[in-house]
């Protein structure tokens, strides 16, 4: 996971209506961790690779680049790789 720590919203909801214009949202169930018993309801998940939310798509969109310049593709694809690497910020380029 690229970004920042999630909000920490790990048990189910359901929508109960409480009147024609209002509803609720109520947890009806608890996620557990099938590890370690727990879960991450208002801690959330910590990203492998954390970085601001406004900065996490370009940063996950170069490692995915780079990934591409990695192996062997035919080189139209390497090519569009390199100029789609070259035109994000240059934090992200890696």
């Amino acid at each position: 996971m690229i970004g920042e720590t999630t909000g920490g919203g790990a048990h189910p909801t359901r929508t109960m209506p409480i009147s024609e214009t209002m509803a609720v949202s109520v947890p009806f169930a608890r996620s557990v961790n099938p590890v370690t018993g727990t879960n991450w309801q208002g801690t959330g998940v910590v990203p492998d690779i954390a970085v601001p939310a406004a900065e996490a798509y370009d940063v996950a969109y170069g490692r995915a680049l780079r990934h591409v310049l990695s192996v062997t593709v035919p080189r139209p694809v390497t090519a569009e790789a390199r100029s789609a690497l070259a035109g994000l910020p240059a934090g992200a380029q890696g």
